[in-house]
């Protein structure tokens, strides 16, 4: 699947955003132009603006960030995507390191920061192939056919390595065969 991906992720989340619906969708349609003949998603922090993007012609589909806030979810509405013959990528990974890590924190009683090896441990046992596979299984309970990807929210950038983020991408990637495995027509 080939795909290009047009990151906006200040629409719907940064107050300094003051241009009018017209303008944003005049803005994407130009920016999704040389998309022409695949895959254009847009790549959205806030699923606020999610139905304008289904209305740019150039945009197939709208990236939601949703596995820290799977309720975003319940903003898209099918039928529109159905309407608008446009598909969704769901996260279903977290990647917000540190709201995860202030979580273990509060919950253990411990800076988890101090012990990587425990941080790794607990990290990967919160996100792992069986929840990751469980959001997946939600989206395509309410998306079906619209749901056309998948994969993590994005952010991988502040985790404390490599070697962590490549196990987490690797239980993403666990995830969605076994979904595959187990939805195949």
């Amino acid at each position: 699947m080939a795909v290009a991906s047009l990151d906006e992720p200040s629409l719907g989340i940064s107050s300094a955003i003051v241009f009018d619906e017209e303008e944003i969708q005049k803005a994407l349609e130009i920016a999704s132009q040389p998309c022409n003949g695949m895959n254009c998603e847009v790549h959205l922090h806030s699923p606020l603006y999610a139905e304008l993007c289904t209305r740019v012609p150039g945009l197939s589909i709208i990236g939601v960030e949703s596995a820290a806030h799977p309720d975003y979810l319940k903003l898209i509405d099918r039928k529109i995507l159905e309407d608008t013959d446009t598909y969704l990528r769901a996260g279903i990974a977290r990647t917000d390191i540190l709201s995860m890590a202030a979580s273990l924190n509060d919950r253990l009683g411990i800076n988890i920061w101090e012990d990587p090896a425990r941080m790794e441990m607990e990290i990967l046992a919160m996100e792992s192939p069986q929840i990751m596979e469980g959001r997946l299984e939600a989206a395509y309970r309410t998306f079906g056919s619209r749901l056309l990807a998948a994969g993590p929210d994005c952010g991988l950038g502040s985790w404390p390595s490599q070697s962590m983020a490549g196990k987490l991408l690797s239980n993403t990637a666990t995830a969605i065969a076994s979904f595959r495995c187990k939805n195949q027509h």
